[in-house]
């Protein structure tokens, strides 16, 4: 008790004490008589909200929705206020549909919100178009406005101008916005303001613009209109390449392995669609590409080979070879770029042809360009080798008029090899061997 009566006689204490005190009854004071006092609070967000019958729905407004709410209070409280403190909507009690309406805004405190009162709210309406949300894409056309290329005398020869994307992606824009508005486009096009001849390839960056069915202008990027205004696009511009390129027509060729110097004719037939599709015999194709690449092309010869030695009379299959367009960087095939399911057949004309079988023994074969450090001895006899061409050739041949050699350069090693040869008929232009044959070569050591 002494200490305690020591602490309060202190003077310092004591005013420590005082002051303490007075801020605490000034406070309870400032709280109990603190005087009533109004304040604006400004950039309250508006909520819509739909009710479960009108889910789906969503409310489109040309300006943010924010409101100003007037709150009365202690003063002390309204001070300490924000937009968090308080909740506005619009009720969407009257949306029966899509269309425009007016929703009335009605503001009030969040949950748990102090000692004051909410005034007013302004506006105290809001207008709004109420639709389904809907998201949709389009391809996107590019238009060089204005330009134009060189015009060629030639006839199988002409300039074009292939505009592409520099970016794939934006071949397609998404779009975004009510039903009723984006229902109205039409097509969408990426445009370029070129307004000259081209005489290279060049770089621009084109606009997005959007049209109705009649060609009306409903969003135009570049110019700032759109009759379109809750609709957004995924994309404004777009860098594309006003590309110059060269058209030309070409002959259309295959290739041909153990054929004769004249062999028959080859017609190509380009085959369309499924089976039993579109079948008709061309011999040109219309080739695309930079100036440069195309005009180096004279022919196109088409991917795989008609093989002679494959061919069978009177199996009429043996005469129809599959081929394919070639893939070629930077050229393009004209007739054929939208097309997936386009090959073409080889058909060799099977007119006036025969075919005769002949035994060559094996003293008839002869072996070249063996190592001298070997000798060799045919052991096997050919038998059945087939001869193809026209009927009166093939009828005058004997089994003499057959040469037949094998490559010894590659044995390595002495014993018995089996070994294809090389089979060709002497003196003559029309007849091929079909067939492939082997025949067994024995190898020794060369004396020393």
């Amino acid at each position: 008790m002494a200490k305690l009566t020591a602490i309060l006689n202190h003077n310092r204490f004591v005013l420590a004490l005082s002051f303490v005190l007075a801020i605490l009854i000034w406070f309870v004071v400032s709280i109990a008589y603190s005087p009533q006092t109004d304040r604006n609070i400004a950039q309250v967000p508006i909520e819509i909200s739909f009710s479960d019958s009108e889910s789906g729905y969503k409310a489109y407004t040309k300006t943010e929705l924010l409101a100003t709410v007037e709150v009365t209070g202690k003063k002390y409280v309204v001070e300490q206020l924000g937009v968090d403190s308080l909740v506005v909507s619009a009720t969407a009690d009257a949306v029966t549909g899509t269309g425009n309406y007016t929703l009335n805004v009605q503001a009030r405190k969040r949950t748990g919100g102090g000692d004051y009162t909410v005034v007013s709210v302004t506006p105290s309406t809001i207008n709004v178009m109420v639709d389904v949300e809907r998201t949709a894409q389009f391809d996107v056309r590019i238009d060089c406005v204005g330009a134009t290329v060189e015009e060629l005398s030639s006839e199988n020869e002409n300039m074009l101008l292939v505009p592409t994307f520099v970016k794939e992606e934006n071949a397609t824009v998404t779009v975004t916005g009510p039903d009723s508005q984006v229902s109205r486009i039409a097509y969408v096009a990426a445009e370029a303001q070129v307004n000259k001849q081209l005489t290279e390839s060049t770089q621009y960056t084109a606009s997005l613009v959007a049209y109705d069915s009649l060609g009306n202008v409903l969003y135009d990027a570049a110019n700032n209109v759109s009759t379109l205004s809750f609709v957004t696009f995924s994309y404004d511009t777009a860098d594309i390449m006003a590309n110059v390129n060269l058209r030309r027509v070409v002959p259309l060729a295959c290739a041909v392995s153990g054929a004769p110097a004249s062999h028959p004719d080859i017609l190509l037939h380009e085959i369309t669609g499924s089976a039993g599709g579109q079948d008709s015999v061309v011999t040109t194709v219309s080739i695309q590409g930079a100036v440069d690449v195309v005009r180096q092309i004279e022919e196109i010869t088409l991917d795989g080979t008609v093989d002679f030695t494959k061919i069978v009379p009177g199996k009429a299959d043996s005469f129809r070879f599959e081929l394919q367009l070639p893939v070629m960087a930077g050229v393009t095939f004209d007739e054929y770029t939208k097309l997936s399911d386009v090959y073409f057949v080889a058909e060799v004309e099977d007119d006036g042809l025969e075919a005769r079988t002949f035994d060559v023994p094996a003293t008839a074969v002869s072996v070249q360009d063996l190592p001298a450090s070997y000798n060799s001895m045919v052991v096997s006899a050919l038998k059945g080798i087939t001869v193809v061409g026209p009927a009166d050739r093939v009828e005058s041949l004997t089994a003499d008029d057959l040469k037949v050699t094998v490559d010894g350069s590659s044995i390595n090693t002495t014993g018995t090899s089996s070994l294809v040869p090389v089979i060709q008929v002497k003196n003559n232009r029309t007849c091929w061997i079909t067939g492939t044959y082997q025949v067994v070569v024995a190898v020794s050591a060369a004396e020393s």
